[in-house]
């Protein structure tokens, strides 16, 4: 045997001795799956993260919105819609533009209370709530929370 065939299969063994400890040496898939979740979260916006979250679930209800098929949660993002109420039109079984008809906007008349006090009391209770909390003058003098909370908003016509 000459000195090339001796250092060509001296190479030829580290090369086969490479690859076998490269082919031996692999991280673990649940590293490598819990490493790209963490990157997923650092690099991509919260929008296209959670497109990517709602595409992977197996429940995701898909409508078709501008001629493009898009989950209930992101045509609801897209007209300013809550996703409980367009799944409860979902599975009430509206469907096209009735399901994505905008929501009715709820009034409703702010509440009035009716406590026989006098403004001295009043001026008890407030300073009460001012100094200490609000919690406190309402466990201490027994006047409702909402009570006290619009006096010190002005709204003394809602207290009478």
């Amino acid at each position: 045997m000459n000195n090339t065939q001796t250092e060509n299969s001296a190479a030829d063994g580290l090369s086969d001795l490479t690859a076998v400890v490269s082919q031996q040496w692999r991280p673990a898939k649940t590293q490598s799956v819990s490493f790209n979740k963490a990157m997923m979260r650092k690099k991509i916006s919260k929008k296209l993260r959670d497109a990517y979250r709602e595409g992977r679930r197996s429940n995701a209800v898909y409508i078709e919105l501008d001629g493009e098929r898009v989950t209930l949660a992101e045509a609801a993002r897209r007209r300013g819609l809550t996703l409980s109420c367009i799944y409860q039109r979902y599975q009430a079984g509206e469907r096209g533009q009735r399901l994505l008809r905008p929501q009715k906007k709820r009034y409703r008349r702010p509440k009035t209370y009716h406590l026989n006090m006098t403004i001295r009391e009043w001026e008890i209770v407030l300073d009460h709530a001012k100094r200490i909390s609000i919690n406190a003058a309402v466990n201490r003098y027994g006047v409702p929370y909402g009570a006290i909370t619009a006096m010190l908003r002005g709204e003394w016509e809602r207290v009478a």
